[in-house]
């Protein structure tokens, strides 16, 4: 799978059913010509879900912008990413999230961003008491596959691979919203506090 940092944009999606519809849509094929144009070796199948990332931290629940503010913040190695979270009020730093993950207990960083199946196998939430549902990113993924052997197959083999790539694609979507409602069900109230934002 290739990572599609293109969509990295924070609040480009709302709702998974916006997402999709947009990637399968004009976005999707506008993304997938870019990505082809960089890398004429592949042809993307299509686009998976790698799950919405939230914020979590130890100092206080994050409901609006200024919560976020002095909150030092683990963050991808994304200059874009820097520049979004410290306009919304963090104190933001790149850091590999091994190290974040190895230096948790006494690390400098007070949160961090990842989706819900991170954030509880990488065993963040024992150190971060607040978890707010943000979804400022959808993480995606494309499928992908070697375009000079994907032209090589026969007809008969091309139409099998993309109705086995499309069916791929809607059961991995769903497993990914599926995975999203059991990790929730993981953390105790009595530790983390889930913070789910309004409309505003």
């Amino acid at each position: 799978m290739l990572l599609v940092s293109v969509l990295d944009p924070t609040f480009t999606f709302y709702t998974r059913d916006q997402a999709y519809a947009k990637l399968d849509g004009e976005l999707g094929n506008r993304v997938r010509a870019a990505i082809e144009g960089v890398h004429p070796d592949i042809k993307i199948l299509h686009f998976w879900d790698n799950s919405f990332r939230h914020f979590t931290n130890r100092v206080r629940p994050i409901r609006k912008p200024k919560d976020c503010e002095g909150i030092r913040t683990r963050t991808l190695p994304s200059e874009f990413h820097g520049h979004i979270y410290r306009r919304l009020g963090f104190d933001p730093a790149a850091q590999n999230i091994k190290d974040f993950i190895t230096e948790i207990e006494i690390s400098e960083f007070d949160g961090h961003d990842n989706p819900l199946t991170n954030i509880y196998h990488f065993n963040v939430h024992k150190y971060h008491r607040y978890i707010t549902l943000t979804g400022h990113i959808l993480s995606v993924c494309g499928l992908y596959v070697n375009l000079t052997l994907y032209e090589g197959w026969p007809d008969d083999v091309r139409e099998a691979v993309d109705a086995a790539a499309l069916e791929a694609t809607n059961i991995q979507r769903a497993l990914a919203i599926e995975e999203d409602i059991e990790q929730l069900k993981k953390f105790d109230p009595a530790e983390n506090e889930i913070i789910r934002l309004t409309g505003a």
